[in-house]
């Protein structure tokens, strides 16, 4: 996930789009909404333009449908902040909630890799024109990706095919990011367990009501700022013996599970990384 981008990749990016563009985005969509993110999923406030980014704050950047009303237009889509990279001038944003239901694959392939799947290629051209103007598409820079990131110590878990690195500018967070990078909680010691690390608060993922509509299971047990949760994908397959068995998800409650490749009721919740100079 931790990529390089060279501050001359960022400016070659602006430019291509039009400086202009880029600074467009003070009275555009990308604003901050939040100044934090607590494990009950909510968050209240507003940030000036200019105030700095950190993990846990929710942002505005881009709009999708989410209410399930068509005649209304498309809704603002809210990103909880995972990782800022001052140095390169970039954020790392997830999806607050899920916003659409799609299987990981369909190809119903016997090796199924981040690289290969139908859900990749989905989120780089059908997701990325209809939620991003082009303007907003200036500022998503684009990143590599594989199927599971080489510290994770389930690389074992990996594809067979030596994890090769597939070029989007939208992406699913991987199992290792999900498991202890980016909402990784210790809990405080207790007699009988010791220390505890759950994050399972800390994944749970609300649903919108299009994605429901669009067949994502929903619990009603837990709720993120009153939507119910749901399954939602992540990037990394579960391989053995040269073949594709499940892919890794997080359920309703915020444990990390599998499911196969085709199923269809679990939620997309879209990662980007995307230039500061849109939050500014």
């Amino acid at each position: 996930m931790k990529r390089s981008i060279t501050f001359f990749t960022i400016l070659v990016l602006l430019l291509g789009c039009g400086m202009g563009k880029a600074a467009g985005y003070h009275n555009g969509t990308g604003y901050y909404t939040g100044t934090g993110f607590s494990g009950n999923g909510h968050y209240s406030g507003m940030m000036p333009y200019g105030a700095s980014l950190k993990a846990g704050d929710i942002v505005t950047f881009g709009r999708y449908e989410q209410d399930n009303r068509a005649s209304d237009g498309k809704e603002p889509v809210e990103w909880r902040v995972l990782e800022t990279d001052e140095q390169n001038g970039r954020v790392l944003l997830v999806s607050l909630y899920g916003l659409d239901a799609q299987p990981f694959d369909t190809s119903r392939s016997r090796i199924v890799t981040w690289e290969s799947c139908t859900l990749r290629r989905w989120l780089n051209d059908d997701f990325l024109n209809s939620a991003f103007s082009d303007e907003e598409q200036c500022a998503i820079l684009t990143s590599y990706h594989g199927d599971e990131d080489s510290s994770s110590a389930a690389q074992w878990l990996s594809s067979p095919t030596g994890d090769r690195r597939a070029k989007d500018r939208v992406f699913l967070l991987s199992y290792h990011d999900a498991d202890r990078l980016y909402f990784y909680e210790t809990k405080e010691y207790g007699p009988t367990c010791g220390y505890l690390a759950s994050s399972d608060r800390e994944r749970r993922c609300g649903i919108t009501a299009y994605a429901a509509a669009q067949g994502v299971l929903t619990s009603s047990e837990h709720d993120v700022n009153g939507r119910p949760t749901g399954r939602w994908w992540l990037r990394t397959p579960r391989t053995l013996n040269g073949r594709t068995y499940n892919i890794y998800l997080v359920r309703s409650g915020g444990d990390i599970d599998m499911d196969g490749a085709s199923a269809s009721y679990m939620a997309v919740r879209p990662a980007i990384w995307v230039s500061m100079s849109a939050f500014h």
